[in-house]
Parts: structure tokens; C-alpha cells; sequence
């Protein structure tokens, strides 16, 4: 089971992903914003009705079911920017370092070259991701050494 979000801004539009992944049977979640900066992932399907937040991203509606961190395998997490180590710059809500901080799967994020930098200020609770996925390269604490995706 994978935990997406719907990007925006700079962010790569992962709901291109729905499809591919549903063919290929995986469960895939979105995260539904809650009430004072916490947040909760969802069960999405082809038939799901998606509502616009007040940030602008779209969610999956109240009715779409409830899914626990410990259900979710993998978790791929927005930013603004990230760095080599996996450090994150979101949006400054810090729902998902809230969020991640229950969370033991693998967390990883899409990032455009251009938006790599060699390090993010983070603070004790700014949560890293374990990979980053660029057009040209892996990076990050899960990343292998030097290796280049060709992506």
C-alpha cells in the first residue's frame, strides 16, 4: 500500500501515478487534511470523489475509508525542495513530519534536479526521507553509494 500526494507548485503531478499503479494492483492512499496540522491517508479508487482544500491540493472525500501508518508500505512525501541526505523543505504546516513521525515503512520523494540542493536547515522534528528520486540520480540514507539512475 502507498501513501501519494497530489502535487503542486514545482511538485511532479503524481496523480499521473494512479493509474499505472491500480493496473498493477497496488492499494494506494492520498493524505485528507484534519483539523490543527495533522493529517490522516485515505483509501483512494478509480471511482473516487476528490474535493479541493483550502491550500489548493485535491483530497479524497470524507466517504473514502481510513487507513492506518501501519498498513502503508511506502510513503511518498512532498517538498518544495530536498537535499542529498533526505532532508525535506515542505510547506511549513509540518503535517507530515507530525504524521511520519508514527510511521516505520520506507518513505522516499520525487524531486526535479533543479531542486536538490547540498543541504536544507532542518529543525529537531523535520523529518528526512529515506530516498530521493531524481530525473538523474538516487540519493538519500537508502540511496546506493554514486549510483546514477539514468532516468
Amino acid at each position: 500500500m502507498i501513501l501519494l500526494y497530489c502535487g503542486m507548485g514545482t511538485e511532479p503531478d503524481t496523480l499521473r501515478l494512479l493509474s499505472p499503479l491500480w493496473d498493477m494492483g497496488k492499494q494506494v492512499c492520498l493524505p485528507r487534511c484534519l483539523p490543527g496540522n495533522q493529517m490522516e491517508a485515505r483509501l483512494v479508487q478509480k471511482n473516487t470523489r476528490f474535493i479541493r482544500h483550502a491550500y489548493g491540493m485535491l483530497e479524497p472525500d470524507v466517504d473514502c475509508p481510513a487507513v492506518s501508518a501501519g498498513q502503508i508500505d511506502l510513503v511518498l512525501a512532498p517538498g518544495l525542495a530536498f537535499d542529498r541526505s533526505g532532508g525535506r523543505l515542505g510547506r511549513g504546516g509540518g503535517y507530515y513530519d507530525r504524521w511520519l513521525a508514527g510511521f516505520s515503512g520506507v518513505t522516499a520523494a520525487l524531486c526535479r534536479d533543479g531542486l536538490l540542493m547540498d543541504a536544507i536547515p532542518r529543525l529537531s522534528h523535520d523529518l528526512a526521507v529515506d530516498l530521493v528520486i531524481t530525473e538523474t540520480g538516487l540519493y538519500g540514507p537508502s540511496a546506493p553509494k554514486q549510483r546514477k539512475s539514468g532516468a
